[in-house]
């Protein structure tokens, strides 16, 4: 180790007496201060002109600085490797070294340790940014900031190593410079490489170095990512030393050549089996667990046992297929799953690649697709096309099963022929679904997988709504009807794909014990006697239930209400003038603070109601009666010039809401009264050991098809919010986290100053000075 020492001594004086080092530290921290003063002034900013909250928190205040960093590290150590040995071998002084009593494994790690320090020095400057952060934000995440700056020095080490390798091979430093920023690339795109063979699949991956460092910067050490970094890093090291005495002895391209595979097969196989999911080890550095699945959904794959079989199905003819399932998006199909793979490392994992008609029970969107594509080649073969769509992918046709293949193989794909996962356990199948609507993000997340691996162990909850009499359904694409917001499989939040089973039924048959929610919609005639008795002897034995008036059906419902829950819908069509060019009979409710304690979901929530009615209790049936939205009189989106000569009370309007023959006034002689109205309102009692729920609403409108795409409120999550109510707060999965409690910093524009002099001015010329010293 002495010669070592010497060897890493002498080479770190040569580096600080670099022009090139001074250069590049200055450059690293110009452009580091840069975008610390920029984030510290958006902070104080916000602290005297703002609410003074901060977010994303501090964690994610750092993470910028160390992405940046990440980012841009692979320009700076080429340029400081470039002459590590080059240059000894330029000047023939590596002739000296050859003759002394140093071995080449002495040379080489006393040079690699003295470029080490370059980066302590990074780390060391880095430090200084991290202190003042930590010294102005309340409840600082000490331990997620050191692991990302662990992760940015181990990043620095791999890359230096891999730079001194490049180094050995040529005399010339521009050269060899030149020679690590391939070599960099290359061990960024070797992930990509032959992802259609499973195990070369994984080495690849492994070997690939793009966004490694990542998970170091989002707070988590993970053994793998741990194990990488170190073994890349002697692998570079190694070969270094076998180049090295390849030009110092006399030895044969063969044995040189075994070396060097034997060195990366060895690495490779050290790759292999830490990837392996049973052998990997994980700590959670933020203080919310970010990087680590939820308590609920933990809970659910516990009750997991034996083995649980993930398939994903890539349909080639699927508008989005080259998103998210061409064969290099394998990893990444992967990465879906990698959190729940934690607590499950036994689960197996594999995609099946095929071709095959696509209907609209699978998806209307991909259906259109798949008919364009027939049009435009008509005289072909489903074969043909596919083999031409896989050309077009550059995709292997052989990866391709034809229906025949699937259909022999028991695999019945009948709705689900797009983009999708099919989860196994013992008897059960579930299906997941990717979602081509959402551009940013189409990959189920854990809110999806945690309800449908729930779905496995439990029972989906069924919801049922009543059929017949011109009530609203799942099934029909109607604007007035529900299928969106039910049965929709590109939406995210569509009941099937938040752990429900939305069904149809017909009343005249009593309601099954398995049905957890009945939802009666909009009824324009009135029941008949066994369906009347059969509704009834639902909500007697105490079932939870959803039903939704409109005001032209008073009529129809009234008896009902009254008769069932002692309610009524109340005379008149809701009007409220709110936002230019929207009309007064799109009513517009909030939430009540109260609605929050029945459902996170609802809290300050808004819904768009087109011609509602108000509801009223009328008589006492033993529930607790809860208003949830009442009529928002607030209105704060209109500024104060919007805000002349409009009314803000609401009334039940009696006479007429042609807004063409001139403006509304509420007219007290006409019956028409204004005040607070309530239009949702939530009833509970105890029946026996369970407490029913029902949601009434005095609009139907609002959860269908049309309404929901309009988005004038949350009426998509309206839905999700009811239901999560009714199911005892069991579905949709929460996946919430604990409050962040780094969301303070204590800022004002004249520290920033400070810190933007000390930062971008004072220490770039005290290392100027320093420079200049030495």
């Amino acid at each position: 180790m002495r010669n070592v020492y010497r060897i890493a001594k002498t080479e770190l004086r040569m580096l600080f007496c670099s022009p090139i080092m001074w250069v590049l530290l200055l450059i690293f921290v110009m452009q580091a201060s840069g975008i610390f003063s920029g984030l510290c002034w958006r902070i104080a900013h916000n602290n005297e002109w703002g609410d003074g909250y901060f977010s994303p928190g501090s964690f994610g205040f750092i993470m910028g600085m160390w992405m940046s960093t990440c980012g841009s590290l692979h320009f700076y150590i080429p340029l400081l490797t470039m002459g590590l040995i080059s240059r000894e071998l330029s000047t023939g002084s590596i002739k000296l070294l050859y003759s002394s009593p140093i071995s080449n494994a002495q040379i080489v790690l006393g040079k690699f340790f003295s470029t080490v320090m370059f980066a302590v020095i990074l780390c060391v400057v880095l430090l200084l940014y991290v202190f003042v952060a930590g010294n102005i934000i309340e409840a600082f995440q000490w331990q997620a900031t050191l692991v990302g700056l662990l992760g940015i020095f181990l990043l620095a080490c791999t890359y230096i190593s891999i730079g001194l390798f490049v180094s050995s091979l040529t005399s010339y430093q521009f050269v060899a410079a030149l020679g690590t920023y391939l070599l960099l690339a290359l061990l960024l795109a070797v992930g990509g490489w032959w992802q259609e063979y499973d195990v070369v699949r994984d080495i690849t991956y492994w070997l690939s170095i793009s966004g490694r460092a990542y998970t170091f910067v989002a707070g988590m050490i993970c053994s793998e990512d741990l194990i990488y970094f170190p073994a890349v890093t002697v692998m570079f090291l190694l070969l270094t030393i076998i180049r090295l005495n390849s030009k110092r002895q006399t030895i044969s391209a063969l044995k040189v050549f075994s070396q060097y595979a034997g060195v990366v097969v060895g690495i490779s196989a050290i790759a292999y089996f830490s990837s392996r999911p049973m052998l990997r080890g994980y700590y959670d550095a933020t203080t919310r667990k970010d990087n680590t699945l939820t308590q609920q959904s933990q809970e659910v794959m516990k009750k997991l046992d034996g083995e649980l079989k993930i398939t994903g199905y890539a349909n080639l003819f699927n508008t989005r297929y080259r998103d998210v399932a061409f064969p290099y998006f394998v990893q990444q199909n992967r990465e879906t799953f990698r959190l729940f793979e934690r607590f499950k490392p036994d689960m197996k994992l594999k995609m099946v690649y095929y071709y095959d008609s696509i209907t609209v029970d699978d998806r209307v969107g991909a259906a259109y697709s798949f008919d364009e594509i027939c049009r435009t080649m008509p005289d072909k073969t489903m074969r043909e096309r596919a083999e031409a769509m896989a050309k077009r992918y550059r995709s292997p046709f052989r990866i391709f099963k034809s229906p025949e293949e699937l259909k022999a193989r028991g695999v019945d794909l009948r709705g689900e022929r797009t983009t999708n996962w099919l989860l196994e356990w013992k008897d059960r199948k579930v299906w997941l679904r990717s979602y081509p609507g959402e551009v940013n993000h189409t990959l189920p997340l854990e809110r999806e997988i945690s309800a449908a691996l729930k779905g496995l162990v439990t029972k989906l909850h069924k919801v049922a709504i009543a059929t017949g009499h011109g009530m609203r359904q799942f099934s029909t694409t109607l604007p007035g009807s529900y299928h969106d917001i039910a049965i929709e499989k590109d939406k995210r939040n569509s009941l099937i794909n938040q752990g429900f089973n939305p069904v149809e039924i017909d009343l005249n048959t009593r309601v099954a014990d398995d049905v957890d929610v009945l939802i009666v919609a909009d009824m324009q005639e009135p029941l008949t006697e066994t369906e009347y008795a059969s509704l009834k002897e639902y909500v007697d034995r105490g079932g939870n239930l959803i039903i939704l008036g409109e005001q032209k059906r008073r009529a129809i419902m009234n008896p009902l209400l009254e008769d069932l829950l002692g309610m009524r819908l109340l005379d008149g069509i809701l009007v409220q003038y709110r936002l230019p060019g929207l009309r007064p009979d799109v009513f517009i409710s909030r939430a009540r603070p109260v609605a929050a304690s029945l459902s996170y979901l609802l809290d300050d929530l808004t819904l768009s109601m087109p011609s509602a009615s108000g509801l009223e209790q009328t008589a006492e049936r033993g529930f607790t009666y809860t208003p949830l939205f009442c009529s928002d009189t607030i209105v704060p989106e209109l500024n104060d010039r919007q805000r002349e000569n409009r009314s803000y009370a609401a009334w039940n309007e009696m006479e007429s809401v042609d807004i063409d023959a001139g403006r509304l006034i509420c007219n007290p002689a006409a019956g028409e009264v204004a005040k607070e109205y309530c239009t949702v309102a939530a009833l509970s009692r105890k029946v026996g050991d369970k407490e029913q729920r029902i949601i009434v609403s005095g609009d139907a409108d609002c959860l269908g098809n049309e309404e929901v795409t309009l988005m004038r409120g949350g009426n998509y999550f309206f839905g999700l919010a009811a239901l999560h109510y009714l199911t005892n707060n069991e579905m949709p999965f929460d996946v919430r986290r604990p409050e962040a409690k780094d969301v303070r910093c204590h800022l004002t524009m004249k520290q920033y100053g400070w810190i933007n002099r000390i930062f971008t001015k004072f220490l770039p010329l005290l290392l100027l000075g320093f420079a200049v010293t030495i």
